[in-house]
Protein backbone atom coordinates (compact mmCIF):
# COMPACT_ATOMS: atom_id res chain seq x y z
CA UNK A 1 0.00 0.00 0.00
CA UNK A 2 2.70 2.41 0.65
CA UNK A 3 3.71 2.03 -3.34
CA UNK A 4 0.00 3.65 -3.72
CA UNK A 5 -0.17 7.18 -2.98
CA UNK A 6 3.30 7.46 -4.69
CA UNK A 7 2.26 6.13 -7.42
CA UNK A 8 -0.93 8.65 -7.70
CA UNK A 9 1.51 11.26 -6.64
CA UNK A 10 3.98 10.58 -9.77
CA UNK A 11 0.95 10.40 -12.24
CA UNK A 12 -0.57 13.26 -10.83
CA UNK A 13 2.80 15.38 -11.15
CA UNK A 14 3.02 14.25 -14.62
CA UNK A 15 -0.44 15.10 -15.96
CA UNK A 16 -0.52 18.61 -14.24
CA UNK A 17 3.39 19.35 -15.60
CA UNK A 18 1.87 17.76 -19.25
CA UNK A 19 2.17 20.17 -22.11
CA UNK A 20 -1.91 20.42 -23.73
CA UNK A 21 -2.56 18.57 -26.81
CA UNK A 22 -2.56 20.34 -29.37
CA UNK A 23 -4.19 19.17 -33.20
CA UNK A 24 -2.90 20.45 -36.23
CA UNK A 25 -4.32 22.26 -38.61
CA UNK A 26 -3.22 24.01 -41.90
CA UNK A 27 -5.32 26.21 -44.41
CA UNK A 28 -4.47 26.78 -48.10
CA UNK A 29 -5.99 29.22 -50.53
CA UNK A 30 -5.85 28.31 -54.38
CA UNK A 31 -6.50 30.82 -56.49
CA UNK A 32 -7.01 30.42 -60.59
CA UNK A 33 -8.56 32.58 -62.73
CA UNK A 34 -8.89 31.22 -66.12
CA UNK A 35 -11.27 31.81 -69.73
CA UNK A 36 -13.72 29.82 -70.40
CA UNK A 37 -12.11 27.32 -72.94
CA UNK A 38 -14.97 25.42 -74.05
CA UNK A 39 -18.26 26.37 -75.16
CA UNK A 40 -21.23 24.81 -77.20
CA UNK A 41 -24.12 25.90 -79.24
CA UNK A 42 -27.25 26.65 -76.85
CA UNK A 43 -24.64 27.68 -74.03
CA UNK A 44 -25.36 31.40 -74.45
CA UNK A 45 -28.72 31.09 -76.34
CA UNK A 46 -29.23 34.74 -76.74
CA UNK A 47 -25.84 34.51 -78.69
CA UNK A 48 -22.67 36.43 -78.03
CA UNK A 49 -21.64 40.15 -77.21
CA UNK A 50 -20.16 41.56 -80.51
CA UNK A 51 -16.49 42.22 -80.76
CA UNK A 52 -14.95 45.52 -79.80
CA UNK A 53 -15.39 47.06 -83.47
CA UNK A 54 -19.16 46.46 -83.12
CA UNK A 55 -19.33 47.96 -79.76
CA UNK A 56 -17.64 50.78 -80.74
CA UNK A 57 -19.61 51.36 -83.48
CA UNK A 58 -22.33 51.21 -81.73
CA UNK A 59 -20.90 53.29 -78.53
CA UNK A 60 -20.28 56.13 -81.45
CA UNK A 61 -24.19 55.72 -82.91
CA UNK A 62 -25.26 56.12 -79.78
CA UNK A 63 -23.10 58.87 -78.71
CA UNK A 64 -24.90 60.87 -82.00
CA UNK A 65 -22.09 60.32 -84.39
CA UNK A 66 -22.99 60.37 -88.10
CA UNK A 67 -22.73 57.23 -90.55
CA UNK A 68 -19.65 59.17 -92.13
CA UNK A 69 -17.71 60.25 -88.62
CA UNK A 70 -18.42 56.49 -87.30
CA UNK A 71 -16.37 54.93 -90.31
CA UNK A 72 -14.27 57.63 -89.95
CA UNK A 73 -13.61 57.35 -86.43
CA UNK A 74 -13.31 53.61 -86.91
CA UNK A 75 -10.56 53.25 -89.28
CA UNK A 76 -7.68 51.91 -87.99
CA UNK A 77 -9.13 50.98 -84.85
CA UNK A 78 -7.86 50.65 -81.94
CA UNK A 79 -4.57 52.02 -82.38
CA UNK A 80 -4.84 54.80 -84.61
CA UNK A 81 -7.70 56.76 -87.16
CA UNK A 82 -9.95 59.56 -87.43
CA UNK A 83 -9.92 61.83 -84.15
CA UNK A 84 -13.16 63.85 -83.32
CA UNK A 85 -13.05 67.24 -82.85
CA UNK A 86 -11.63 67.41 -79.50
CA UNK A 87 -8.77 65.13 -80.91
CA UNK A 88 -10.09 61.92 -79.37
CA UNK A 89 -10.10 58.63 -80.68
CA UNK A 90 -12.89 56.42 -80.88
CA UNK A 91 -11.37 54.21 -77.68
CA UNK A 92 -11.14 56.99 -76.00
CA UNK A 93 -14.52 57.85 -76.92
CA UNK A 94 -15.93 54.61 -76.07
CA UNK A 95 -14.10 54.75 -72.69
CA UNK A 96 -15.98 58.35 -71.73
CA UNK A 97 -19.68 57.91 -72.94
CA UNK A 98 -21.36 57.73 -69.90
CA UNK A 99 -22.81 61.17 -68.84
CA UNK A 100 -23.94 62.62 -64.85
CA UNK A 101 -25.20 65.73 -64.64
CA UNK A 102 -25.03 66.32 -68.91
CA UNK A 103 -21.30 65.75 -68.77
CA UNK A 104 -19.19 63.08 -70.19
CA UNK A 105 -17.18 60.46 -67.69
CA UNK A 106 -15.47 57.78 -67.77
CA UNK A 107 -17.36 54.67 -67.65
CA UNK A 108 -14.96 52.12 -66.24
CA UNK A 109 -14.87 54.28 -62.97
CA UNK A 110 -18.61 54.92 -63.33
CA UNK A 111 -19.94 51.72 -64.60
CA UNK A 112 -23.69 52.49 -63.13
CA UNK A 113 -24.32 55.43 -65.63
CA UNK A 114 -24.70 53.65 -68.98
CA UNK A 115 -27.26 50.97 -69.34
CA UNK A 116 -26.73 46.97 -70.17
CA UNK A 117 -26.75 46.21 -73.56
CA UNK A 118 -28.68 43.28 -74.66
CA UNK A 119 -26.72 43.52 -78.04
CA UNK A 120 -25.29 39.72 -79.30
CA UNK A 121 -24.38 38.54 -82.57
CA UNK A 122 -23.41 34.83 -83.33
CA UNK A 123 -23.64 32.16 -81.53
CA UNK A 124 -20.21 29.90 -80.81
CA UNK A 125 -21.22 27.70 -84.01
CA UNK A 126 -21.30 30.20 -86.31
CA UNK A 127 -18.45 31.54 -84.93
CA UNK A 128 -16.88 28.39 -85.42
CA UNK A 129 -17.47 27.57 -88.20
Amino acid sequence: MGRTPTAFLAAAALLTFAAPARAESRSYVVSWFHIAASAYDGDCPRGLNPGSSAMYRGFLKDLGYKPAEVERLMEGFPMTGGTDANGMLAEDIGAIRGRVNGKPVNVYDNPTVVPESNETSKTIGEILA
